[in-house]
């Protein structure tokens, strides 16, 4: 009998291949269902066998293991003994193959034989009216009628997904848990939320086609999905507690122990603590092994409050620093039998979550006083966080309201959910606002002339650079007249028309690459090319109208015109120079792309690209910021292959044909059948419908200007080729000549040293004014804490101080803090014409209850002002000076309010 979780995933895959069923590989996470953020069920793979004609089909039958991930359950992660975010999905499946008998004879037989659960603890649940099934499970099964359960449309039919469409009843097998772990209501049973009765198999039987009337009718070729929850499986089979004690987490929970040394049994909350966190890091090591990278948005922003949600959980339990990564390796070695690649990838892995975390706790502990605050001011009025304050939470200190709602649950509170989206809603029409754009002067439809349907306009641009083609479609987008070129007497001159020819040398922007420049001329028109973009299969031509015939003075007299001049050709020039060094760049990208997998690792990928004549910009996954070694190492790398002046070739084939011969596919973008490969020698391999160069050396010479963060986890390089970079390194040698004089060096010395020096004078001075400080706090803490007032045990000090910067106000507040032994101190002080307060409180104190935030800001709020900060430090400004010193008197009844 199977009982380790990969026995389990191996018996189920062989069981159901020794009934006919073909073995596929699990789907990556990413599903090609634009519909879907991530894969969800084991069906997704499969959705489109469903709809397709027997005799096409490549299997009538199909069994997998699938990874899947969902953030709908989010919340009940850790709070409940059965819900993950990442689990596996075992499935078999048939397409208009065999039906419900099979389906419900084959669940029996794995379930009872295979695994050997007790027969006496399965429960069957049916659709209502789905008599078939419940007759079959009692035969088969031998199952009494009280233990197979009728339910509603809400939990035993699925679809159709719309109004119309395949849907069909389920039914799904249940093991009775006892009675333990029951919610103890008289009408628990199966259905219940509670986690008695757990629910681990779901067969689907998608029987009927619906119609937009209601009615349902037969499917002619009716189809099973089924789905088994692996993790509960595991339970199961293993007879442990719950999903959390099954071989698939109890290694990740023994390292949180050993990393938080807190035991797992140690009190309800620390165990479900511990559930949430190694649910959560599996997710993640899973979801960025496939290069799914948390950011603000998509699937991103699900893996982001995944991860946050672990490192607040893991705060709960003591560790305050980053260390979720630290559990990677305890994945990767509780996952090795089916999944070896994460061993391969969990260095790159555990570096990217440490990263992410290093943010985030970051921000967390700037905005946990402000939370501790939002939680004391709820406590009285209403035990609700106000919406606006969280909304503060979330874009301030990127705090998801998820994760605020679930923190100040733990302490009784709850948030204002409908003020949160009012607040959200509020930043959005700001920023619609902002930007808003004046509509153009003449709205409606375009004018147009169409001397022929546009059908599919010809590229032509890899052959030539010059064509002569006849026009199709001319349209005026009035309204946009240019500055420039604009000739006396012209009444159109200056004004901008869309162009479509039958062909075309003129690239349209896509692919990153930026369309290119020229000239159209006929007869006596000429129009300079400012856009080149695609509508459907016609390339468009945005261009102004420079000269034209001087007896037209409307757009009627050049649509006569040109209708007069029905088989009117067009000659198409496009700007060499400007297609070069476009060209020259877009083939540098490709090299780019490889050599960053050589120099940093196979883990990076292009998250996008811009192509223009005078630069390329290239933005690819990367966790951490590169070193100057690591450019150096780039840009020599790239050098060295334009030095070898590779030839660079392009070939057409099929899309499938390509990617197995090992051209690099962009994630996101869509490619027909037959597909441009573009390949640098032996070292890129790209599908691309770009322009390039013939070969390498015709790039001349690659200089990276500049690297950075654009989104966590996202990185972006700027870099120049040929003429472009000849001209950036003639600027940087201008500006070292620049710099020198600056610094009153002569010809061939070296501005670096010098600038070195003043650095190392300047940082000296800093130091000297830093102890200056430190000695001039000191004496006047003495004086300050003269005038201490003792508040119940602790000494309180409030006081105006002539300072010159907030730097020295820190100082001494810290000099004071240190020399109170047990008190809090408000120090103010005018800096830059503002009024500025700043409370310190020592250690003892925070512990009775005295936080530096709220005092800083009750004080400050008498004044006009306000403010916040940690509990033993905070700072807030003021603005009535007339009540300044009023503010001041009230620190000592402040402080004696909190004691």
């Amino acid at each position: 009998m199977p009982r380790t979780s990969h026995q389990i995933r191996q018996a189920y895959l062989q069981f159901f291949a020794a009934r006919g069923h073909t073995v596929c590989p699990g789907a990556p996470l990413v599903p090609e269902d634009p519909s879907l953020l991530f894969t969800v069920a084991g069906m997704v793979q499969f959705k489109p066998l469903y709809a397709t004609p027997p005799d096409k089909l490549p299997y009538k039958r199909a069994a997998s293991a699938q990874k899947c991930l969902r953030a709908n359950d989010l919340e009940s992660v850790g709070r409940t003994l059965r819900h993950h975010t990442f689990f596996e999905m075992l499935g078999n499946f048939s397409f208009g193959d065999y039906f419900k008998a099979e389906a419900i004879e084959w669940a029996w037989e794995f379930t009872t034989r295979e695994l050997a659960l007790d027969k006496d603890r399965l429960w069957i649940s049916v659709y209502e009216e789905d008599d078939e099934a419940a007759d079959l499970w009692k035969r088969i099964g031998g199952l009494p009628a009280a233990r197979i359960v009728r339910l509603g449309k809400a939990d035993n039919f699925w679809g159709p997904a719309g109004n119309t469409g395949a849907c069909g009843p389920s039914s799904e097998l249940y093991y009775d848990t006892g009675s333990g772990h029951g919610c103890g209501k008289p009408d628990c049973g199966v259905g219940c939320s509670c986690d008695r009765y757990i629910e681990f198999w779901n067969l689907v039987f998608p029987q009927f086609d619906q119609q937009a009337d209601g009615s349902r009718i037969p499917l002619a070729h009716p189809g099973i999905d089924t789905g088994m929850g692996l993790e509960r499986t595991a339970f199961l089979a293993q007879g442990v507690a719950d999903n959390f004690h099954s071989d698939l987490f109890r290694p990740i929970i023994a390292r949180i122990e050993d990393l938080t040394g807190v035991g797992y049994t140690r009190d309800a909350a620390t165990r479900l603590a511990m559930n949430a966190i190694a649910d959560h890091v599996r997710a993640l090591v899973f979801a960025l092994a496939e290069n799914i990278y948390p950011s603000n948005e998509g699937r991103g922003y699900v893996l982001r409050r995944i991860l946050r949600r672990a490192c607040g959980k893991l705060r709960r339990l003591g560790r305050a620093e980053p260390c979720l990564y630290k559990l990677v390796d305890s994945v990767a070695d509780a996952m090795a039998e089916p999944y070896p690649e994460i061993a391969g990838v969990a260095s790159r892995v555990a570096a990217l979550i440490e990263a992410e975390e290093q943010r985030f706790l970051g921000t967390l502990e700037a905005g946990m006083s402000r939370f501790d605050a939002a939680l004391l001011a709820a406590r009285g009025t209403g035990n609700v966080i106000p919406g606006p304050l969280v909304f503060t939470l979330y874009d301030t200190y990127g705090f998801p309201p998820e994760l605020t709602a679930e923190m100040a649950q733990e302490q009784g509170i709850s948030i204002d959910q409908d003020g949160f989206r009012a607040a959200m809603e509020e930043q959005r029409q700001r920023a619609r606002e902002r930007a808003a754009f004046r509509p153009r002067s003449a709205p409606g439809v375009l004018p147009e002339v169409v001397l022929a349907l546009p059908g599919t306009s010809r590229f032509v641009g890899y052959e030539r650079m010059r064509d002569e083609s006849p026009l199709r479609v001319l349209r005026w987008r009035r309204g946009e007249r240019q500055e420039a070129d604009a000739q006396s007497g012209m009444a159109l001159a200056g004004e901008t028309f869309d162009l479509v020819l039958e062909s075309t040398p003129f690239y349209a922007t896509s692919g990153g690459q930026v369309a290119d420049a020229g000239v159209l001329s006929s007869v006596d028109c000429i129009w300079r090319v400012t856009d080149v973009r695609r509508e459907g299969d016609a390339i468009v031509h945005a261009a102004v109208l420079v000269q034209h015939p001087s007896e037209i003075q409307s757009w009627e007299d050049l649509a006569a015109w040109v209708q007069a001049h029905e088989d009117l050709r067009v000659l198409a020039t496009v700007e060499e120079d400007l297609r070069g060094d476009t060209a020259r760049n877009h083939t540098a990208t490709h090299i780019l792309h490889a050599a960053l997998k050589k120099v940093l690792g196979a883990h990076v990928q292009q998250a996008g690209s811009l192509v223009a004549p005078d630069r390329l910009r290239f933005d690819f996954n990367h966790y951490a910021a590169l070193t100057p070694e690591e450019l150096q190492q780039l840009e020599a790398t790239i050098n060295a292959v334009i030095l070898r002046n590779i030839a660079v070739g392009t070939e057409i084939k099929d899309y499938d044909q390509a990617v197995a011969d090992g051209a690099v596919a962009m994630f996101g973008e869509k490619y027909d059948s037959r597909v441009r490969v573009v390949r640098v020698g032996d070292y890129s391999h790209e599908l691309c419908g770009g322009t390039h160069v013939q070969r390498s050396g015709d790039i001349g010479l690659f200089v990276i200007t500049s690297e950075g963060s654009i989104a966590s986890g996202v990185r972006r390089l700027e870099a120049r080729t040929g003429r472009g970079a000849l001209r950036w390194l003639s600027d940087l040698r201008a500006r070292q000549v620049h710099t020198a004089r600056a610094l009153g060096l002569g010809s061939g010395q070296d501005p670096v040293r010098k600038v070195e020096e003043l650095v190392g004078e300047n940082r000296t001075l800093r130091r000297e004014l830093e102890q200056a400080q430190a000695e001039l706090a000191g004496n006047q803490s003495g004086e300050l804490l003269e005038r201490a007032v003792d508040v119940n045990g602790a000494r309180v000090v409030s006081a105006r101080v002539d300072v010159h910067s907030l730097d020295a106000l820190r100082e001494l507040s810290n000099a004071v803090r240190r020399d109170l032994g047990s008190g809090a101190a408000v120090l103010s002080a005018e800096l830059d014409g503002k009024i500025v307060f700043l409370a310190a409180v020592t250690d003892d104190l925070v512990q009775r209850g005295v936080n530096a935030g709220e005092l800083v800001n009750r004080v400050a709020r008498i004044t006009g002002g306000g403010g916040g900060g940690k509990p033993h430090l905070a700072q807030a400004g003021g603005r009535d000076a007339s009540r300044w010193q009023e503010a001041l008197d009230q620190v000592v009844l402040v402080v004696r309010s909190m004691l």
